[in-house]
């Protein structure tokens, strides 16, 4: 998880490249707070500038670049039991780009592609304050030209700074005269590390029935919440009673939930045993094909 968001701007007279520099992150009981960020009145060109840094991991970002990292205006955000909390953003790059920069990757109510998020705002002293610091799912993207560039991000739970119940844009003026904050995004692979923003639009041409057994249930256990609660309900309870003493709590981590439920259906330790070429890798498989086969006439009845 990323522990918070510094925006800092180069001096008039560098003449560098902007550039986006992960540091060491401060400890997790730290305020998160930051300097303070390129003013709104700024030009485009200053506001794309802004640096970005304090993220975890510095390794995995250093050399990844962000699908986006600039201004958005909030133009609508709910929370909705399905759906669970939503941002619904217009983009205000500074980089006048013609393709929209979340063009090509996968979006989906549940299963869009996974992304690793920062918000922050600046508050009345000047300083950025982080609204949402973790994990998102990109369910969809428009452009044209009376809206401009838009999109619209599912929000996990876990990054959620003042607790799970809670918006992280709640109280934020919405609409044309929304409120302007920071999003800076990277693409997650299904492994949940940074990928480079191109692979990431190369990877998402692939339809879903063309993918391995273990990019399949990687997607479907990571981020698709239907899926997670149908194993809840509807094959946690069919499995064996000692097994099912394996599973985790459900709250904890709905994804883990899921990947466990799998496994155990499938007879297998690791979904990685899917890809294997013998007679234990091709009943595993054939067990995957079964749930989805399943889940998919679950969603036909209850749809």
């Amino acid at each position: 998880m990323f522990p918070g968001l510094r925006l800092s701007v180069p001096a008039s007279n560098d003449k560098a490249a902007p550039v986006v520099a992960p540091v060491a992150a401060p400890e997790p009981e730290i305020l998160q707070e930051v300097t303070t960020p390129p003013s709104e009145a700024r030009t485009a060109a200053t506001v794309g500038s802004g640096l970005v840094e304090d993220i975890s991991s510095p390794e995995d970002y250093r050399n990844i670049a962000p699908i986006y990292a600039d201004y958005v205006r909030v133009q609508d955000f709910a929370t909705k039991p399905l759906a669970g909390m939503t941002a619904n953003l217009v983009l205000l790059s500074g980089e006048a780009s013609l393709v929209h920069p979340f063009r090509g990757l996968r979006t989906a109510r549940h299963a869009g592609h996974r992304l690793r998020v920062v918000m922050s705002m600046s508050d009345g002293d000047g300083k950025e304050r982080a609204l949402f610091v973790g994990e998102a799912s990109l369910t969809w993207w428009a452009d044209d030209c009376r809206n401009g560039m838009r999109v619209t991000l599912r929000l996990d739970d876990g990054g959620i700074i003042d607790g799970p119940e809670k918006h992280p844009l709640t109280g934020l003026e919405v609409g044309k005269s929304g409120e302007v904050i920071y999003l800076a995004c990277w693409a997650l692979d299904n492994g949940e590390e940074p990928e480079n923003p191109e692979e990431a639009r190369r990877a998402q041409r692939k339809p879903f029935h063309t993918l391995t057994a273990v990019q399949q249930s990687q997607i479907k256990c990571r981020n698709d919440r239907q899926f997670q609660e149908w194993c809840l309900k509807f094959v946690a309870p069919h499995l064996d009673a000692v097994l099912a003493l394996e599973l985790p709590h459900y709250d904890d981590s709905p994804a883990e939930y899921a990947s466990q439920v799998v496994r155990l259906y499938c007879g297998v330790q690791s979904r990685s045993e899917f890809k294997e070429d013998t007679q234990k890798g091709l009943d595993a498989r054939h067990r995957w094909n079964e749930m989805l086969r399943r889940f998919d006439d679950w969603q036909r009845f209850t749809n």
